[in-house]
Parts: structure tokens; sequence; C-alpha cells
């Protein structure tokens, strides 16, 4: 039996501008190439080989089958105070992980700053929480 060839190497820096042509090539838009590229480059970075940059002729052959959308819209279908609908309309999976990750933490930024301004309004016996606060720092005006 012959042994397996030895792995290649290829300079990320290299590597970037050739998937990012495949996928141009392949009709795929500019965000989810994007979103591809760094992701598969990153987990190749990583050593996690399985999810990285060797999957590229996986994803060309996908996106040329039709099983994924070379240019998704995608969109919040659902939203609620902790969670989401977001449709991807079958897009690369690392723009779509991308976009549901970035709405999830919008979402728990809103939620944060929401609970925390609750507690001013209930203080100084306000409706609803502020829009704004305003805080002046008049420690240095004092005097000697």
């Amino acid at each position: 039996m012959t042994p397996p060839p030895p792995p290649r190497r290829l300079d990320a820096q290299r590597a970037a501008p050739l998937m990012r042509e495949a996928f141009a090539a392949a009709g795929v838009c500019a965000a989810s190439r994007e979103h591809a590229v760094a992701s598969m480059l990153e987990t190749s970075l990583r050593g996690v080989d399985s999810h990285g940059i060797r999957l590229l002729p996986h994803y060309l052959r996908a996106v040329s089958g039709g099983r994924l959308n070379p240019e998704p819209a995608i969109a919040v279908r659902q939203r609620r105070d902790a969670a989401a609908v977001l449709d991807a309309d079958h897009a690369l999976g690392h723009h779509a992980g991308s976009e549901a990750m970035s709405l999830a933490r919008q979402m728990a930024e809103g939620q944060a700053q929401a609970k925390l301004l609750r507690g001013p309004a209930e203080a100084v016996d306000l409706d609803a929480p502020p829009r704004r606060i305003e805080v002046y720092d008049n420690s240095h005006i004092q005097g000697t």
C-alpha cells in the first residue's frame, strides 16, 4: 500500500484571494464570499482541517448544484425579546452563522440595557425607562 502524500502548506494570505476568486466564479455574493473565506481560513489556521479550506471544492459543488444559494436574502422573520427566527435562504453556513451571532449579540445588548435602565426608572418613579441619561462630573469644581 502506498502511503499518502505529505501535506502541502499554503500561506493564508496567498490562499484568501484564490478562494475569493473561486467563489466569485461560482457566482457567490461578496458578503457570503467574505464570511466563508475568513471562517475557513481561521479554522484551518487553528488546525481544524475538517472545517477548513479543504471544504472549498465541496461548497463550490453545493453552490453549482443548487443546494446552497449564492446570493441569499437573509432576513429576520420573527423577533421577540429573547428569541428570533432568522431565514438564511440556503446561504453558506459561514454567512448565516455570522449573521445569526450578530443578531444574538444585538438582542443581548438591548436586553441588558433595558434591564439596567429599569432600575433608575423605578428609583425616580418614571413610567418607562429613560431613553437617555446625562451624567456630569462636578468633583473637580468644588474649590479648595
